[in-house]
């Protein structure tokens, strides 16, 4: 549990360095007196987009070994931002943004092979003789999936799991085939507003693109399904994608902050003003961490705001208004006390809360200090911890 006396020590530094500004210095002890305050919590939830408000310039997080582990397991993802114990905060987070958009579309694309790749196969197989509309029909279901297939079978051919095959291509193409004058090659049907996309990445591509663009236009029916054997490898890839981007939403919240949006209220008639640090307590009783039950609430610090990034500011609330206002945790979620017991109860919605706000007044640093009723984390919007 996080020691109160470093909460207050942050009350109180920013009280005094605060007490001699208009703020403070225009408040005086009556006011308050007229000032009725009243704070709920309207919603909590995990925010990355938090941490713009602070200096994130010289954090470093954690990288979770089970994300590192999970990644090893596919050729799709990129470790390279996964790498050591510990990395650069923006790093970490951009490689875990671009992972998980690359992963999305390669499990897209997955799903959308795995919906084609039967009706190709009856194309090759159906008979000795490929009419033209058949082989313009296999083709449409290539070009819709060769960023995919094509994709699969330059890596596949790189790592040396398969080679090149010496095949005649005789009579008329069913499919238009040419080379331009950077020698890569293209296929297009007849009518067609796309080339399939067989591209190049570097001269060692050369060879495997030639063969590749002549056996669809040629319809080489055997070289063809040799070419979807292979690309099945990969689309039964699905499971170790899956997992990867699980860890990385999980990873994802760990370097987020906890955000509570609360609602102030103020039914006097005068105006109020709140010190910036709150304390969120958490019911963590029972809970299980690190083999051990917790025997109590576990305090948060959380702060208020403005700016990117910002410094914690005043809460002003004038007489007869509310406000909505949203505070971060102090805190990266990963570096909580108890943090993986707070996960647990933000992945399923089991503890109550309430949190504690200080108004500051014109003879005493605080003035008053004020709670919300509890808050029951089922309320939660969903957040997708797993996907």
């Amino acid at each position: 549990m996080i020691d109160r006396t470093e909460l207050m020590k942050k009350v109180g530094t920013w009280t005094i360095a605060t007490v001699a500004a208009a703020l403070l210095g225009a408040l005086i002890k009556t006011a308050y007196d007229r000032a009725v305050p009243h704070i709920s919590i309207v919603q909590i939830r995990p925010s990355i987009e938090a941490n713009n408000s602070f200096d994130m310039t010289l954090k470093e997080v954690k990288v979770p070994d089970a994300l590192k582990r999970a990644a090893e397991k596919t050729l799709w993802a990129s470790i390279a931002g996964f790498r050591g114990q510990f990395t650069d905060y923006k790093h970490f987070n951009t490689a875990l943004g671009d992972n998980e958009q690359s992963l999305l579309r390669v499990s897209n694309s997955i799903s959308s092979f795995q919906r084609d790749k039967q009706r190709m196969r009856e194309i090759i197989r159906q008979s000795n003789t490929v009419s033209d509309d058949e082989a313009v029909e296999f083709f449409d279901l290539w070009e819709s999936n060769d960023g995919f297939i094509y994709g699969s079978l330059r890596g596949k051919f790189r790592r040396g799991s398969f080679g090149l095959v010496d095949q005649t291509y005789d009579g008329l193409p069913k499919l238009i085939v040419r080379q331009d004058d950077d020698k890569d090659w293209y296929v297009t049907r007849k009518g067609g507003r796309f080339n399939s996309e067989l591209i190049k990445q570097s001269s060692m591509d050369g060879a495997l693109q030639e063969e590749v663009a002549k056996s669809l236009a040629f319809f080489k029916r055997e070289r063809l399904l040799d070419y979807l054997k292979l690309v099945e490898e990969d689309a039964g890839d699905v499971d170790p994608i899956n997992q990867v981007l699980s860890e990385i939403q999980s990873a994802k919240t760990s370097i987020s902050r906890l955000t509570v949006t609360v609602q102030v209220e103020n039914s006097g008639s005068t105006a109020i003003s709140f010190i910036p640090y709150a304390a969120l307590e958490i019911d963590t009783k029972g809970l299980i961490q690190s083999g051990k039950p917790l025997e109590g609430k576990t305090v948060i610090p959380m702060e208020y705001r403005s700016g990117t990034p910002g410094e914690p500011t005043a809460i002003q609330v004038a007489a007869n208004s509310s406000q909505l206002l949203t505070l971060s945790s102090s805190l990266l979620i990963g570096d909580f006390p108890n943090s993986v017991s707070i996960v647990k109860i933000l992945d399923l919605g089991t503890s109550k809360c309430v949190i504690r706000m200080s108004t500051a007044g014109g003879d005493a640093f605080v003035k008053g200090s004020y709670q919300s009723p509890p808050f029951t984390f089922s309320k939660l919007e969903p957040f997708a911890l797993k996907s």
